[in-house]
């Protein structure tokens, strides 16, 4: 009988069985991987789901806004102070020209004054058309409204230089040059808003600054009205006093005449009066005095005849 013996290669690994050997063993890896990474999804998942939680009650939106506004209200404050700043510049500019042009207008003022004077007279010297009656009418009427407005410009340009000081005055015109550039730019921005209108995203990022500036704008219109309205009411005035005053002038000129009138003609009945008088004295010393020459004649008739007759007489009776 033949024994079997076992091989000395029995010991040895062939690759096919290596091959089946190790197959399992990765796939036990691949499961185990499998099973890892499923379980660490899942936390990572349940852990997400647990800090979304916990982030939901924490949002970031209300830091933003924050941020925002307070950006905005930063921008505002320096906004408000550059204007600031730059409006000062403009005044202080402003009272620096206006004090140099008043200081020039003093110190040439009666030149000034000679060359109003030389262009009047110009004027004057230049041949005038013929004018009808109610265009000389109307002409006298305008001269005499331009005098009256020029004599009361005088008396208020005197009152206002005893009642303020130089500077006072300077400061006053400076105000009222700003007060209507300020009107004459807010009437454009009005009308450049009726131009273009806002859209509503910008209205609803920045509701605050817009309230502001319109209330400023308000505010600027409101006290621009109330100087417009006060030059208005100093200028109705001024006219009303001027034609209160032409027609005042004209009704005491008429009595003037009318009285002057009434006095001429007392006058001339007065002395016509009294040379009919002179006339009827003359009248009757005249016919008195013819009165008197008839009798002298007829006396002086009578003597002679009676002489004539006497010495007839007498030479009869002798």
């Amino acid at each position: 009988m033949v024994s079997i013996v076992p091989s000395r290669f029995a010991g040895l690994r062939i690759e096919d069985d290596d091959d089946d050997y190790v197959k399992p063993k990765q796939k036990q890896k691949n499961t185990l991987t499998q099973k890892t990474t499923s379980g660490n999804n899942q936390k990572q998942t349940g852990n997400q789901g647990q800090q979304s939680n916990q982030k939901k009650p924490k949002p970031k939106k209300p830091k933003k806004s924050v941020n925002e506004a307070a950006q905005s209200e930063q921008w505002n404050k320096w906004q408000e102070k550059d204007t600031e700043i730059v409006d000062n510049h403009y005044e202080k500019d402003l009272e620096q020209a206006l004090l140099l042009s008043k200081l020039d207008f003093e110190a040439n003022k009666t030149k000034y004054a000679k060359n109003e004077r030389e262009a009047k007279q110009s004027s004057k010297s230049k041949k005038s058309r013929p004018l009808s009656l109610q265009q000389f009418q109307t002409k006298v009427d305008k001269d005499t409204v331009e005098k009256e407005v020029q004599k009361q410009r005088k008396d208020e340009e005197i009152e206002y230089n005893r009642k303020f000081t130089f500077f006072e005055q300077i400061d006053r015109e400076t105000k009222q040059i700003i007060q209507k550039e300020q009107f004459k730019a807010l009437v454009a921005n009005r009308e450049y808003s009726a131009e273009s209108s806002p859209s509503e995203e910008t209205d609803k990022t920045e509701p605050v600054p817009q309230e502001a500036t319109e209330l400023d704008l308000l505010k600027a219109e409101n006290y621009a009205l109330k100087a417009e309205l006060e030059t208005l009411r100093s200028k109705y005035k001024k006219i009303y006093s001027v034609l209160k005053s032409g027609e005042m002038k004209d009704k005491t000129e008429l009595l003037i005449e009318i009285e002057k009138l009434k006095k001429t003609r007392e006058d001339m009945t007065a002395e016509m009066t009294a040379l009919y008088a002179q006339l009827e004295q003359e009248k009757s010393k005249v016919s008195s005095t013819g009165h008197e020459k008839g009798k002298e004649k007829s006396s002086g008739r009578k003597s002679v005849r009676f002489d004539a007759s006497s010495e007839v007489h007498n030479g009869k009776g002798e």
